[in-house]
């Protein structure tokens, strides 16, 4: 066998294996596509966070844009021209009076998140004021906004 054939023989079998790894590695990726490609209506939570996100964008509009929102999602809002923060902040009480000094009015959006273990605290007393709600049917989940009426309570309550 001269250096021509042993040359062509190994050219082949570098071939043959490559072909092999790449047959390997593309049967790989077939067998776990269908454990990726889950549709969205099959998880449980994407049809009311939908809805909620939906919410937001169509009725954020209606809160006075001079007022700070308090949520778990502030992005949703600051793309939807309204000044957000971290639902977390309402709890300090430092916070709270740097955000007095700053807005004249305080939204706490109830939204998705509070219906998770997270939670948010309870609306249903005399301090919030309600802007707009809309119900997600499916799981009778209530989404709304509300105006916080003395800010200072919230912050105490914890």
């Amino acid at each position: 066998m001269n250096d021509k054939d042993s040359n062509r023989i190994k050219k082949v079998y570098e071939t043959v294996v490559a072909a092999i790894i790449v047959a390997a590695i593309a049967y790989s990726i077939f067998e776990i596509l269908p454990l990726l490609g889950i549709a969205p209506g099959n998880v449980s939570q994407a049809s009311n966070a939908r809805f909620y996100e939906g919410f937001v964008y169509n009725y954020s509009n209606v809160i006075n844009p001079s007022c700070l929102i308090l949520t778990y999602d502030p992005t949703l809002f600051n793309i939807n021209n309204r000044t957000a923060a971290q639902m977390e902040y309402l709890y300090s009480p430092a916070m709270v009076q740097n955000f007095s000094d700053h807005f004249k009015c305080f939204v706490i959006d109830y939204g998705y998140w509070c219906y998770t273990p997270s939670g948010c605290p309870s609306i249903d007393n005399s301090n919030y004021k309600p802007i707009i709600n809309r119900t997600f049917k499916q799981d009778n989940e209530t989404f709304g906004f509300y105006y916080i009426l003395n800010i200072s309570k919230v912050a105490n309550s914890r």
